[in-house]
């Protein structure tokens, strides 16, 4: 276990010394990230839609310039985002993130906790609403940040139009407008199996061991930060999660139409960042998102259209520096442009 915690430790901090750019050793930016974390993060939970637990975090600067809301993607949690988080906050950023219900800690909604499971894709957004309301809003106000991954882009998108004066802009990070299943029909015949085996798990992989998983990945090209997120499983068991039901991913195509429909409503900024090697999402869904335009003739998207990171793959806050790089410079500028 000591072995486990030290690896995705100093993997860690590869990921702090990109953002950061510091001078300082890296034990030292290393013993800063932790005692970060015990100090300055406060975790707790609220209660979502139908009485499901949710677990979320807040880190709040004692003299922000902004509070960005985090929303993560399918199998994640907000601790994968420490590093992240830190970054943030060292540029003078509050943070809040919650886990989706279904996965991280927040509470499982099946006898299994590894299916990934969602009743009604709408559960997220409400969940969402709920912590802004509860939560967010309450300390922090109006004239907040979003940053969002993947599902949580999709989350993000149908947030956005019901708050289209609560965020000052939003980045999106290869949003999940439509999912990549492989065949052109397979929407249909996910709905299809969904009618007879709702809560049965999609094909999952299972690999020897974390090189072989590695070399069959299509989210990153930095070894060191996948094999950090497979130790931050296996330090903490309860966070695991494996392949989606069909009742999940029905839903992921479901919710496809109102994505689309939201653009036209959406008021706030957007940056959409676009994995230019994405087999995880379909890129052209974003481009067409992104196309959009609004009642006052400007596109939904900043520039009309998204901001690539050629050759990254779709876990870009994740990548090799290559591709991290220039998506966290992205993202940071956009949030300067809207103080």
């Amino acid at each position: 276990m000591m072995k486990a915690l030290q690896s995705l430790r100093w993997s860690y901090i590869f990921t702090v010394v990109s953002l950061l750019a510091s001078s300082v050793c890296s034990e030292e930016i290393a013993q800063d990230l932790e005692e970060f974390w015990q100090q300055q993060a406060k975790t707790s939970r609220f209660v979502g839609k139908g009485e499901i637990t949710i677990a979320y975090v807040k880190v709040v600067h004692p003299n922000p310039k902004g509070v960005v809301v985090l929303v993560g993607g399918r199998t994640e949690s907000y601790l994968k985002y420490q590093a992240l988080i830190y970054a943030f906050y060292q540029r003078g950023y509050s943070l809040y993130s919650a886990d989706h219900r279904g996965q991280g800690l927040s509470q499982r909604l099946l006898e299994d906790p590894l299916k990934g499971h969602v009743v009604n894709f709408s559960d997220y957004v409400e969940d969402l609403q709920q912590f802004l309301a509860a939560v967010v809003m309450p300390e922090a106000g109006k004239g907040l940040y979003m940053v969002a991954h993947s599902l949580g882009g999709a989350v993000g998108i149908l947030t956005l139009e019901k708050n289209p004066d609560l965020f000052k802009a939003a980045i999106l990070s290869a949003p999940m407008l439509e999912a990549n299943l492989g065949l052109p029909a397979a929407c249909g015949i996910v709905s299809f199996v969904n009618v007879f085996c709702n809560q049965c798990s999609t094909p999952r992989n299972d690999y020897k061991n974390i090189n072989e998983a590695f070399a069959d990945n299509n989210v990153t090209h930095s070894r060191d930060r996948y094999q950090a997120s497979q130790m931050l499983f296996k330090s903490k068991p309860a966070l695991a999660l494996s392949a989606p039901t069909f009742g999940w991913v029905n839903q992921a195509c479901a919710i496809q139409p109102d994505l689309k429909r939201a653009a036209d409503n959406i008021r706030t900024p957007i940056l959409l960042l676009q994995a230019g090697e994405d087999t995880v999402v379909h890129n052209r869904a974003e481009d067409e998102f992104c196309a959009v335009k609004k009642p006052t003739a400007e596109s939904v998207c900043e520039g009309g259209k998204p901001v690539v990171i050629g050759g990254a793959f779709h876990e870009m806050f994740f990548e090799a520096d290559q591709y991290r790089t220039p998506a966290i410079k992205q993202m940071m500028a956009m949030l300067e442009r809207y103080p």
